[in-house]
């Protein structure tokens, strides 16, 4: 006789999530994700992609593949400040590829510590932090503080990562990869950090490249709890309970699995 009180059940919930992306995607939506080779974006309908603010490039011809303007909106509610859009290709290096039209566009962050993009808030979360970023002048190292958000007013930074950026060529690009998997509302932010440049740069010099900028929405997770096995007409019945870890970020699908062993008597 197999006896249920001498056995092992093991139970596995697979999922599938649901949240904002409705089912596994391999698409991010339009907030979770930054190229910033859309800047000319600035009249399409029903909404501009972009609203550009701010003074107009000055000085010599390499600058004016930079674009007009400081402070950058994008309708999802990304705000880049203190920040040139277009590419710094003719200053110096910028996260490849190095394209000889100068198409590769990205965020450049001027010489000041107001520097800094902010992400709206995230209603899921976030998963993965994903970009990447590289300093323009090989003589003049910079610095970012990458910070996350959680408090009600989205104004308490806490900081992820404080990285240093001093690559002498462009193939010295960093790949930033971050998993924080915060399941409540938050915001994200990139800064210029630490010490500027010395030598009385100006804004428009010693740039920091910020470049494919993705922010994924955390994975949903279930518990699986209140286990229990019976015997009833010669079948062995499992009942359990498979709940979210956390609402904010529901599951959808869901498939239990259960493997059982037991010892003959």
């Amino acid at each position: 006789m197999k006896w249920i009180a001498h056995s092992f059940v093991f139970l596995v919930a697979s999922l599938v999530q649901t949240c904002a992306l409705a089912a596994a995607t391999n698409a991010l939506p339009d907030g979770r994700i930054l190229q910033f080779d859309d800047y000319a974006l600035t009249n399409n309908l029903p909404t501009p992609t972009w609203t550009h603010v701010g003074p107009a490039i000055t000085g010599n011809l390499f600058k004016k593949a930079l674009k007009d303007g400081t402070n950058h909106f994008h309708r999802a509610g990304w705000v880049l400040q203190a920040c040139r859009a277009g590419t710094a290709k003719g200053l110096g290096l910028i996260v490849p590829p190095v394209e000889a039209a100068g198409t590769n566009f990205a965020a450049n962050l001027q010489n000041t510590l107001s520097a800094q993009i902010e992400s709206p808030v995230f209603t899921n979360g976030i998963g993965t932090v994903y970009f990447e970023a590289i300093n323009n002048d090989v003589a003049n190292f910079t610095e970012i503080a990458v910070e996350y958000a959680t408090n009600a007013a989205f104004n308490a930074w806490i900081t992820l990562t404080n990285l240093p950026l001093n690559a002498a060529t462009a193939a010295g690009f960093t790949r930033y990869v971050k998993l924080l998997n915060y399941r409540q509302p938050a915001k994200l932010r990139i800064r210029r950090s630490g010490t500027l440049p010395p030598g009385g740069l100006l804004l428009d010099e010693a740039l920091t490249v910020i470049d494919n900028l993705r922010v994924s929405p955390p994975p949903s997770d279930v518990v699986i709890y209140g286990a229990t096995a019976f015997s009833q007409a010669s079948n062995y019945v499992v009942r359990c309970y498979v709940s979210n870890v956390d609402t904010n970020v529901p599951s959808g699908l869901r498939t239990v699995t259960c493997w059982s062993r037991w010892p003959y008597t």
